[in-house]
């Protein structure tokens, strides 16, 4: 079954929303143990667990970060989708079935394996300047490309 670059760009936009709720709700946990834990007479313990619950928040707010860049790339994909201008890709090689747009790993879109990466990646880049028809070797796998759309 073919797939096709609005569909492909509509499953990034459920899975980059989906972990990014997921983040809200690790970091809504991380506040509630924040407020909630009480001085113990062991000090030092409780300022260490405290620094510790600290650093989550702030690696989850990194990441969280990351995926609110990652849903303007969709919106703007979106936009791109339905005008001349096309800033992403889908490429169909004898290896699997890569979508160039941002970067989010490996998506299912309607029983299709779809890995969604970077143009800007050093596959991205090798797929993006390819032809259907073409071969080509990439980290000593050759890869034939079979369509782009």
């Amino acid at each position: 079954m073919r797939v096709s670059k609005n569909e492909v760009i509509a499953r990034c936009a459920e899975v980059i929303s989906a972990k990014k709720q997921t983040l809200l709700q690790a970091l809504e946990l991380l506040e509630d143990s924040l407020l909630t834990e009480t001085k113990s007479s062991a000090g030092d313990k409780h300022e260490t667990g405290r620094a510790r619950v600290q650093e989550e928040q702030r690696k989850l707010l990194g990441m969280l970060n990351e995926f609110l860049e990652m849903e303007k790339t969709v919106r703007q994909l979106e936009k791109s989708a339905s005008e001349s201008f096309q800033q992403s890709k889908l490429v169909s090689t004898d290896k699997g079935l890569f979508f160039l747009g941002l970067s989010l790993g490996r998506v299912e879109v309607k029983g299709a394996t779809v890995f969604v990466i970077s143009s800007v990646s050093p596959l991205g880049a090798e797929l993006s300047k390819r032809r259907p028809g073409e071969i080509f070797r990439f980290r000593d796998v050759n890869y034939k490309v079979l369509d782009i759309w």
